[in-house]
């Protein structure tokens, strides 16, 4: 089987980028589709410059290969627009069902009632919220404030802050959470709330005024 030199390959790609694709894995699949059927055009005894210009133009005629960007541009931002409602989805039933866990804790806790299910319940919530919701929620706000603040802040000092408001988040859920199981380690998990607290509202509101001015 006639192998593409290195030259040749870089002629390809070359061309593949002249088309206007600026996406590296399209531009990867596509030379690796095109080296493909360049290599079997050329097992007839062919030479490099024929094979290329004919399996160029029947694999994408003038234009083609901007065209399969826009395409799969389109069909990847509906699979993103797809993850992103069920993502919501899923954070809103999460959190529902946070907010009913924590009203029957709290009728429990006055009624003296055992509801069935309820611990299991509760840690399974608990669970989703610590290890889904609220990183998704930081990361999500992480991102927003890197392109709110620009130069104003450097980005080592944002990512510090978002992680202690994070951790700070955490440390409250838990210790509510605790609390409520009678669970120990509750009150120490409120002090170190606390103390997370102090560094990040700081940090929180000179952003929000750096924004606003």
């Amino acid at each position: 089987m006639n192998m593409l030199t290195e030259a040749q390959i870089q002629y390809i790609r070359e061309r593949v980028r002249q088309e206007g694709i600026n996406r590296t894995d399209l531009e990867h699949d596509i030379l690796d589709h095109l080296c493909c059927l360049i290599e079997a055009e050329m097992e007839g005894g062919g030479n490099f410059e024929d094979a290329f210009e004919k399996v160029f133009e029947d694999f994408a005629p003038t234009g083609g290969l901007k065209r399969i960007q826009v395409e799969v541009n389109y069909i990847s931002l509906k699979k993103t627009i797809i993850m992103k409602k069920f993502a919501v989805i899923a954070e809103s039933l999460v959190m529902i069902l946070f907010f009913v866990t924590t009203l029957l804790q709290g009728i429990r806790l006055l009624n003296q009632y055992a509801w069935p299910f309820i611990a299991e319940l509760a840690f399974v919530n608990q669970y989703a919220m610590c290890l889904f919701i609220l990183p998704r929620y930081w990361l999500h706000h992480y991102r927003m404030a890197v392109r709110e603040s620009g130069e104003s802040m450097s980005l080592a000092i944002t990512r510090f802050a978002f992680i202690i408001g994070f951790l700070c988040t955490e440390s409250f859920v838990n210790a509510v959470f605790f609390k409520m199981m009678h669970m120990p380690g509750g009150d120490q998990l409120f002090i170190i709330t606390a103390i997370l607290g102090m560094i990040y509202v700081p940090f929180y509101c000179v952003r929000k005024y750096r924004v606003a001015v």
